[in-house]
C-alpha cells in the first residue's frame, strides 16, 4: 500500500523525524513500541522493533538522505518512506508498507488504514516539534 501527503511542514522537520528510526517511528507508528539498531554499517542498518504485545521483528534498513527502505527478516514485512521538499515549502512523503507474499493482499485494507494514520501523524509531530512541542 503506497500513499502520498502534502504536508504542512518542511523537509528537513519531516525527515527528522521519520528518519529517527529509534525515537522518532514509535511515536507516529503504534505498533511500534520501541525501535533499537542493532547494527549500522553505513547507510546499512539492522533493527529491532517490539509491538506493543512485545512481539519482536527485525530489518534490515538501508537508510539514506530522505529515503528509507526497511525489509523484515523473513520477508514478513516491508516498510518504505521518501520525502522531497515542494515547490511551495511544503513537503511531498511517501510511504509503502506491505507484506510482500501469496496471500499479502488480503491485508491491504488494514495496512492502508495505517499507513494513513502513519502520515497524519507524522505531519502533526513534525508541526508540533517546530513549534516547540519537543
Amino acid at each position: 500500500m503506497l500513499r502520498e501527503r502534502l504536508m504542512d511542514a518542511p523537509a528537513d522537520a519531516v525527515w527528522a523525524l521519520a528518519s529517527d528510526l529509534e525515537h522518532g517511528v514509535p511515536r507516529f507508528e503504534p505498533l511500534v513500541a520501541s525501535a533499537r539498531i542493532l547494527r549500522r554499517d553505513g547507510d546499512r542498518l539492522l533493527l529491532e522493533t517490539r509491538s506493543p504485545l512485545r512481539w519482536r521483528t527485525i530489518f534490515d534498513v538501508v537508510l539514506r538522505e530522505r529515503f528509507c527502505w526497511m525489509q523484515a527478516r523473513g520477508r514478513l514485512y516491508v516498510v518504505g518512506m521518501a520525502t522531497e521538499e515542494a515547490p511551495d515549502g511544503r513537503t511531498l512523503f511517501a510511504h509503502v508498507e506491505g507484506v510482500p507474499r501469496l496471500g499479502g493482499g488480503l491485508l491491504r485494507p488494514l495496512i492502508g488504514l495505517a499507513v494513513a494514520h502513519d502520515l497524519r501523524s507524522i505531519e502533526r509531530l513534525a508541526r508540533a516539534d517546530l513549534a516547540g512541542g519537543r
